[in-house]
């Protein structure tokens, strides 16, 4: 029989004029463990950082043969042609026609699977839908990433409010990676939840999250809880949300404690499974066009005709060798595929192994991932500011210096390319790609075995900062931060979609390089007051997909679930000529 102290019966007493006796032990008996698995939506966003180059695989430059591309150096989907020797090579993009658009050819080509084969990549267009054309208004990584989750500045994030509204066994899960400030993973907000951070200084995902409910003692006890309250002031509305808390935490400890060993041996099998697809992904590859013949590196003395730009001041050396550039270095490996036999992506496989135990488990409904770039490429180098230039004639001789350095480094690769060459650009990105579509395609295979309702009711949504503006030359790309695409992948996309109107070409002031080709410049439309669509049309669709309220209500919808399927709500996709018009914002600087 419980028993209450004397003081504690007095304040019981006057709690009672606040809360219901009979509410309050109905609440503290209540059963925790696993429910039925609920049918709330599940909100996946999958945030590669830094910006890379989507011309090769997502970005669709060209829907159909009847709209305007023009073409850049930068823009490409492989090699047109690679020789023998240094800067012997030429740059095709590449498309064939899927599902009535013109795909670029990654998604005609083979990727690994996880029973060990391969699968063709189109399949993952079965129900995907590409919106491009996006312009963000600010330029910036930071402030870009973090509007991917939170788009008015300050205010509730989308996983914020759907946690907020559809409750899960956990808050959203912010899988940070090794970027772990200033992204999409840090944006959350909620009126009521805290986000999880997982960081990669967590060595194993599934114990950090679970370890503090497996070693936890609490009691549970009426007496306790009893307790608990009467040593807190509560007002009325405060007492019901502190016992639901409690509930809440009960059943966690409850489940987590049945299923523990399950969930820890299928997370520690899946990290297995998306690091082989991802090795398989990026190393020793043999993909046509791209890594199916030696990329030579650059070679010393290198003898070059003598180029000028277009205002006649004379090339540097930068100039005429960018193209192999990666920061402040130059490769000149004998064979630049050579250079991926050591090659990762961070932290991606423990990533998407939580996120798909996550799922069959039923442990959130939301998951917001940072997905980093190539990384450990062990090359051979060269400083830029060991080399130098002479000029005779007509021609130029670069060289190194007599104190120079060759050294054999591990590199990144920088996705934001400012200052990356276009091999570099195109491979790296190419590689890429391919691992993140590979390990999606697996957990879109995992989310369908758990039923057809389940699927129809996930949104995966893959998408970067912004798109990149090519350079006059190829040593390096600029932020398109008036160009976004976002990809989305649900059972409730019935087929393969694009919305969104980009520039045929562009050269107001917000781009950087003025005649630059057709890179994904949002263009106005029709059906948004012929105006340019920016991510607060975004958020909302998938607000409302998500059943929860928008943090930008005040922009339209691009698109919608209706009787279970996902629509366009604009007109079908064009690339329209540029029309000169005067800005109505600002850019801030970048960062």
């Amino acid at each position: 029989m419980m028993k209450i102290k004397r003081r504690h019966f007095l304040t019981f007493t006057s709690l009672l004029a606040l809360y219901p006796l009979s509410k309050f032990f109905q609440r503290s008996n209540h059963k925790g463990g696993r429910e039925k698995r609920t049918e709330y939506k599940k909100y996946i966003l999958l945030n590669v950082v830094e910006s890379p180059s989507r011309w090769m695989f997502d970005t669709i430059l060209r829907p159909t043969n009847n709209d305007k591309f023009i073409e850049n150096q930068f823009i490409a989907t492989g090699f047109a042609h690679i020789g023998q020797e240094p800067l012997d090579f030429s740059y095709e993009y590449k498309t064939f026609p899927h599902r009535g658009m013109n795909f670029p050819v990654m998604w005609n080509q083979s990727l690994p699977d996880s029973k060990g084969g391969s699968f063709v990549l189109k399949e993952l267009a079965e129900n995907m839908l590409i919106v491009r054309g996006c312009n963000m208004i600010f330029d910036g990584h930071e402030i870009n990433s973090k509007r991917l989750d939170a788009p008015s500045i300050g205010d509730y994030s989308i996983a914020g409010l759907h946690d907020h509204t559809s409750p899960g066994l956990f808050p959203c899960l912010s899988l940070e990676g090794v970027k772990e400030s200033g992204t999409a993973a840090q944006a959350y907000h909620s009126p009521s939840k805290n986000r999880i951070p997982i960081k990669h200084s967590h060595n194993h995902y599934v114990d950090y999250l679970l370890d503090s409910f497996l070693n936890s003692k609490e009691d549970d006890s009426s007496d306790a809880l009893l307790e608990e309250i009467l040593a807190q002031k509560f007002r009325r509305d405060h007492i019901g949300d502190f016992i639901k808390n409690l509930r809440q935490k009960k059943k966690i400890r409850n489940f987590v404690k049945e299923n523990y060993s399950l969930i820890k041996k299928d997370y520690e099998s899946a990290i297995s499974k998306y690091q082989s697809l991802i090795d398989r992904s990026i190393r020793e590859t043999r993909i046509s066009n791209l890594t199916d013949k030696r990329i030579p590196g650059i070679k010393f003395p290198l003898t070059l005709k003598k180029r000028v730009h277009k205002d006649k001041t004379p090339f540097d050396i930068v100039d005429y060798i960018g193209a192999y550039k990666q920061g402040d270095r130059i490769i000149i490996e004998d064979d630049i595929r050579d250079i991926f036999k050591t090659a990762e992506i961070k932290e991606l496989a423990k990533q998407m192994s939580l996120t798909e135990i996550a799922l069959k488990y039923d442990l959130t409904n939301n998951i917001v991932m940072n997905i980093s770039a190539i990384t450990e490429m062990t090359t051979k180098t060269i400083s830029l500011d060991d080399l130098e230039i002479k000029s005779s004639g007509d021609t130029v001789i670069i060289s190194k210096k007599k104190e120079a350095k060759e050294e054999v480094l591990k590199i990144s690769h920088e996705a934001d390319s400012h200052e990356t060459g276009s091999i570099s650009t195109l491979v790296c990105d190419y590689l890429m790609w391919r691992a993140v579509a590979s390990c999606t395609h697996e957990l879109i295979n995992r989310i369908k075995e758990h039923g057809k309702s389940q699927w129809e009711n996930t949104l995966i949504h893959l998408t970067t900062e912004f798109e990149r503006e090519p350079g006059e030359i190829d040593k390096g790309s600029h932020h398109g931060f008036t160009g976004h695409t976002s990809t989305f992948f649900s059972g409730s996309i019935k087929e393969t979609s694009l919305i969104g109107n980009i520039y045929s070409i562009s050269h107001d002031q917000t781009d950087v390089s003025p005649g630059c080709g057709t890179w994904g410049k949002g263009a106005p439309i029709d059906k948004l007051g012929n105006r340019e669509m920016v991510y607060g049309n975004i958020a909302t669709s998938i607000a409302d997909f998500l059943g929860c309220p928008s943090p930008m209500p005040h922009e339209p919808r691009v698109f919608k679930l209706e009787n279970g399927r996902i629509h366009s709500l604009v007109e079908a996709p064009t690339n329209k000529e540029f029309i000169k018009q005067s800005l109505k914002f600002e850019k801030p600087a970048a960062t």
